[in-house]
């Protein structure tokens, strides 16, 4: 698995894992914003850090993306897709 988590990235892993791979395209512009908000308070180059109504928008998008993986990752072990066939 690969880190730093860009949308490229994510899809990989989703694909690498059996789970759709486009699930969360919608979301792409919010996670590479959440990306550059992180790269840039680790780099120093913000300090003040972000504005409140930004904030809930990206948490509210990751807790999402959060929340659809464990349902994606509880449905495969209820259905018993993770044994090959």
């Amino acid at each position: 698995m690969e880190s730093n988590l860009k949308p490229i990235v994510l899809r990989k892993n989703l694909y690498k894992l059996g789970f759709p791979s486009d699930k969360f395209s919608g979301l792409e512009s919010q996670i590479n914003k959440l990306l550059n908000y992180r790269n840039n308070i680790a780099h120093g180059v913000t300090v003040a850090g972000i504005e409140k109504d930004d904030y809930e928008k990206l948490r509210d998008d990751v807790n999402f993306i959060i929340s659809e993986i464990k349902r994606e990752i509880m449905f495969a072990l209820q259905n018993s897709e993770y044994l090959r066939t």
